[in-house]
């Protein structure tokens, strides 16, 4: 975007037909008037004057504009492409640490039926309560904070 631009410009002020040349003194007055504009293309009177100093320059500057407002529009849509995929990666990382963790606290439980019915209790309860902890300290944190979103809804 281009900084402001602004231009001081004089208007003249008829003079009363009734004046003198000492009047003339005592009654001169300027207006000064301020523009101020903010965008990615001068302002149309700007565009006006660069044309007039190079001809198609006007058309060169409006070029520019659209140039970089096609570039800001790619980066936005690759950064929302990339937040995406982003967001696919972490959902298939999630899925397959659930799975692998399903296995394994399968697997554990497995362990521990199969030492029971073997008759080694104490290795059986191992196994069950190492299954049961990693398990319950997943969902318990998760439960609390589901619990505290219903509580302030």
């Amino acid at each position: 975007m281009s900084t402001p631009e602004d231009s001081d410009r004089e208007l003249s002020v008829p003079e009363p037909e009734d004046s003198s040349p000492e009047d003339e003194e005592l009654r001169a007055v300027m207006i000064a008037t301020r523009e101020s504009h903010f965008g990615p293309i001068p302002s149309p009177w700007a565009l006006r004057e660069y044309e007039e100093i190079l001809p198609g320059s006007a058309d060169r500057i409006l070029k520019m504009a659209e140039q970089r407002a096609e570039a800001r529009h790619q980066v936005q849509s690759d950064r929302l492409r990339i937040s995406a995929q982003l967001v696919d990666a972490d959902r298939e990382h999630t899925k397959r640490g659930m799975y692998l963790g399903g296995a394994l606290g399968g697997g554990l439980l497995v362990v521990a039926v199969v030492l029971a019915l073997e008759g080694a209790t104490w290795p059986a309860v191992v196994a069950a309560i190492s299954q049961l902890v990693p398990t319950l300290a997943v969902f318990i944190p998760n439960a609390r904070a589901r619990w505290r979103n219903r509580q302030k809804r």
